[in-house]
């Protein structure tokens, strides 16, 4: 789902989908290019290993996966993730 399938920075659409709040099976399938596809729980934990990687190596704390995207949702939803990070 990462990114709506549109090219776009992670959202917290994303976190919500790896945190369970959001269950594919009733999410409409309106995201990709035709807005016909569904929630993609495989790329947003693509993305967000790819953001922990890079909070990790920039960082003198060590942060799980969890961690971050907890922090994420926890920061609010006016950005993109990738503007706070």
């Amino acid at each position: 789902m990462t990114r709506y399938r549109k090219g776009g920075p992670l959202a917290v659409t994303d976190a919500n989908l790896l945190l369970g709040r959001l269950i594919p099976e009733y999410f409409p399938k309106i995201f990709g290019k035709h807005e016909n596809e569904p929630l993609d729980v495989d790329a947003s934990r693509k993305e967000f290993e790819n953001l922990a990687q890079n909070i990790n190596a920039n960082s003198a704390n060590e942060f799980t996966l969890d961690e971050i995207i907890y922090g994420c949702v926890s920061r609010g939803t006016r950005h993109p993730i990738s503007e706070r990070t």
